[in-house]
């Protein structure tokens, strides 16, 4: 059973990257901005953040997108 099954809360750092569209890079660099922290589980390699977190940075990037930032 994978972590993000275990816990629906969080996504994974390559799962936000993938859905946002943009590099894992481009997703540190929105976690550096937004001063958001990441949550990593015992047993997984993989970096996750909230879902909640992950809603805000979509957020962000769809604002800078549409230049309304």
């Amino acid at each position: 059973m994978s972590n993000q099954q275990r816990s629906p809360n969080f996504i994974s750092i390559a799962q936000a990257s993938k859905e946002l569209g943009v590099s894992r890079t481009s997703v540190y660099y929105y976690l550096e901005r937004l001063d958001i922290a990441t949550q990593k589980f015992p047993l997984d390699k993989r970096t996750y953040i909230s879902i909640t977190d992950f809603e805000r940075m979509k957020a962000v990037k769809q604002a800078a997108v549409e230049g309304s930032h």
